[in-house]
């Protein structure tokens, strides 16, 4: 759990990859993806979901006149005390993420800059791919940047690779590219499942700030910024076939 919960230091996550067998390794790949499955699930699900009130409306509604009066009232006691269990749990899950600081953090994920100009200044490695990709390297991003043709991008959508940097993460486990999609300004985030990193992504889809994201070979990748429904984006990222065990 420490190695997933990104809480060993890069010599003790090395050194624990090196201990894992073939099968643990894919035991291990097979479970992150699944945690990573279920937290972007409960991410992204309503607090309360639609069908599951409108069914308890209707039944409520539908109550049969013959029956007894205390089977009336058994029933109605139990549509209520649903219907407040719902209403509680929505409302703790409620202030747990207005009132959690890292929501603040999320929202910063967005588009700041005022310009173009400024939002590729913003970058601490120039926009080539072999800059690119030796900025993922030194930082632990397992992925691959490849090329537009790689990537099997909509020729309709011209892009424009900026360059990389560090987001604004506390634990400094979070990495964005930077692009320009249509002229607009588009942030690719990445960071490993897991980490703190992770769980802003996952946060700040919830905000709205990210428009949509993917787990790839226990990496989450998102795309902030008006992406215009351009979700190939993602696919700038592929997995590195060295890390195969």
């Amino acid at each position: 759990m420490a190695y997933m919960d990104g809480q060993m230091s890069a010599s003790e996550a090395l050194e624990f990859e090196r201990s894992l067998s073939p099968e643990d390794q894919k035991r291990l790949n097979d479970e992150v993806r699944l945690e990573a499955a279920i937290c972007d699930s409960l991410a992204g699900g309503e607090c309360c979901p639609i069908a599951l009130w409108k069914g308890l409306a209707l039944r409520m509604r539908n109550q049969a006149p013959q029956r007894s009066r205390i089977a009336v009232w058994q029933r109605r006691i139990v549509a209520v005390a649903a219907a407040v269990a719902i209403v509680t749990i929505s409302t703790v899950a409620y202030r747990e993420f207005v009132q959690d600081p890292n929501t603040a953090v999320a929202l910063g994920l967005g588009i700041m800059e005022d310009s173009l100009e400024d939002f590729a200044n913003n970058t601490e490695v120039p926009g080539t791919q072999e800059a690119m990709q030796r900025y993922l390297d030194d930082h632990k991003i397992a992925l691959k940047l490849v090329d537009f043709d790689s990537a099997k991008l909509d020729p309709h959508h011209p892009v424009t690779l900026l360059g990389a940097g560090k987001g604004i993460c506390p634990e400094s486990n979070l990495v964005e590219v930077r692009l320009v999609c249509c002229e607009e300004p588009i942030k690719l985030l990445i960071a490993k499942v897991g980490t703190k990193g992770a769980r802003l992504i996952r946060r700040a889809k919830r905000c709205g700030t990210v428009r949509t994201s993917r787990v790839t070979d226990g990496f989450v990748t998102a795309l902030v910024g008006d992406i215009h429904g351009n979700t190939d984006l993602l696919n700038l990222l592929q997995p590195n076939s060295t890390n195969l065990v």
